[in-house]
């Protein structure tokens, strides 16, 4: 029977391994176990080392999640939403087709979006073509809207 369970586990660290592709070679690099296959343990402790976020990160995910602007100026909301996106970013793992520059832009734009108070700027976003939708053109929509 234990066997049966540690070939069960092998196996689906081989899955876990094969699947992941370069980045789960990345992974094993990192943690100097590239090239080992035979302590399943290991390795599965090497991605879960990977993936466990920390405290911090999650908590500055909360935060993004319900951050508004309330009373703070645009000015002040978007200052404060881009320190806290450039505390998220460094936990992203970018890639040659996504940058952290382009996951910077889109969490920013997000946040404007959904974060803003003024709704006559979110019927104006409605109206932009996608390759018009970036942070710069809600804050541009945002101070016309204020004033």
């Amino acid at each position: 029977m234990t066997e049966d369970s540690n070939k069960t586990e092998l196996w689906a660290c081989t899955d876990v391994v094969v699947c992941s592709g370069e980045q789960g070679e990345d992974i094993l690099q990192q943690a100097g176990m590239l090239g080992e296959t035979n302590d399943h343990k290991k390795i599965l402790k090497a991605f879960d080392n990977f993936v466990t976020p920390s405290s911090h990160y999650i908590e500055d995910c909360i935060d993004y999640f319900y951050m508004k602007q309330g009373d703070l100026s645009i000015s002040e909301f978007q200052s404060k939403a881009e320190k806290l996106i450039e505390r998220i970013i460094p936990s992203y793992k970018a890639s040659s087709t996504i940058t952290h520059a382009d996951v910077k832009q889109l969490l920013l734009r997000n946040l404007l979006l959904v974060g803003l108070s003024h709704r006559d700027m979110l019927r104006e976003c409605q109206r932009l073509k996608k390759g018009d939708f970036t942070s710069e053109k809600i804050l541009e929509l945002a101070h016309q809207a204020e004033y």
